[in-house]
């Protein structure tokens, strides 16, 4: 089973803490994390209350809670083995699923279904990481409060008094596991003449060591990039235990000095992943559907020979003074030999 050093280390979720651009009472939609007194929301760890979601061994997150040791997410979820102990009671003592069920309206959780499966991250730093044992519970979040939390510790109970000390409990909403898009920023976004300061300004706060990257995008839940805000974006180790609230509110700071409102901030763990085969070539599951996006490939599928990735869109001013906008990649893509490639078409060897 995998353990962590502290609670406080303990990653369940990519994004650590995030603040959004500010906006009116109009626009929050239902379940967004509270305004702040500048007219932002803020959530730490997948919690509006902006405080690192820890309930003794459980989380308790908008969206997610249980314990104690839940995979980070997204997660793919398995059939577990009918000879696991856990299945074996679940499917030979009637009162097992029963008792769950009562503890679930007990606390007033809406669930939707409940069973026996074995949860796996789809992160790839997590890929290492064994299945685990998970009561799984989807269920409908209407309202912040403990209830889920609460309904998970005493489900705990009930599987460590039926001798099943490694069988997680996790109560999860859809929500949780909303995919998240990101864009480049559009060309008449107020940032964008003003980015060069604004790394500059926050890289001196952070220094140059201890995080992954530091970058500015459209990011949402939307496929439209226009309707996703303005994002700066932290990019920090997984193992690392620094309370990052400080660093958003100085780049929350930053921003407001420099009349950017309209510009959000997100702190995530990450890391810079480099694909050296087609078999670790992990795309999201609109990869075929939409067009190119950045930090996807754009090189032929199959090819050994080519191969790059999209890392950003660029605009240049040419000498009839009209901007031209390019993607920016690797050499990588570079085809030496046209006529043999296998990966191309017969009309894409002759092209010019």
């Amino acid at each position: 089973m995998a353990t962590t050093v502290s609670r406080r280390g303990a990653v369940v979720i990519c994004e650590e803490t995030y603040a959004s651009q500010v906006l009116t009472l109009a626009l929050q939609g239902y379940a967004s994390p509270p305004l702040s007194r500048d007219g932002r929301s803020r959530r730490t760890r997948g919690s509006s209350s902006d405080e690192d979601p820890v309930h003794g061994d459980m989380i308790n997150q908008d969206f997610r809670a249980g314990g104690p040791n839940l995979c980070v997410l997204p997660c793919h979820t398995l059939v577990m083995e009918e000879s696991h102990p856990a299945s074996v009671i679940w499917s030979t003592d009637p009162t097992f699923p029963k008792t769950i069920s009562e503890i679930l309206r007990k606390h007033r959780v809406e669930a939707t279904s409940i069973g026996l499966f074995m949860r796996k991250s789809e992160v790839p730093h997590f890929s290492s990481e064994a299945p685990r044992s998970t009561v799984l519970i989807g269920a409908n979040k209407t309202k912040q409060d403990d209830g889920w939390v609460q309904a998970c510790i005493e489900i705990r109970g009930y599987l460590l008094r039926r001798q099943l000390p490694d069988v997680n409990v996790e109560i999860i909403d859809k929500r949780a596991v909303e995919e998240i898009f990101t864009f480049s920023v559009l060309p008449s976004d107020p940032i964008v003449p003003l980015w060069s300061e604004v790394c500059s300004r926050i890289m001196d706060f952070i220094g140059r060591q201890g995080w992954v990257a530091l970058e500015c995008f459209r990011r949402g839940t939307s496929y439209e990039a226009s309707e996703n805000p303005v994002t700066v974006i932290l990019t920090v180790p997984y193992e690392s235990e620094k309370d990052w609230k400080p660093v958003r509110e100085q780049i929350v700071h930053i921003l407001t000095q420099m009349k950017l409102p309209d510009v959000a901030v997100s702190i995530i763990h990450g890391e810079i992943f480099r694909a050296s085969g087609d078999n670790l070539a992990v795309l999201p599951s609109n990869a075929w559907e939409t067009e190119a996006q950045c930090g996807m490939s754009i090189g032929p599928l199959g090819s050994h020979e080519t191969g790059s990735t999209l890392g950003a869109f660029i605009e240049l001013l040419n000498p009839k003074n009209e901007w031209k906008r390019l993607a920016l990649t690797c050499f990588h893509c570079i085809f030496e030999d046209r006529t043999n490639d296998p990966t191309l078409s017969p009309s894409d060897r002759t092209s010019e």
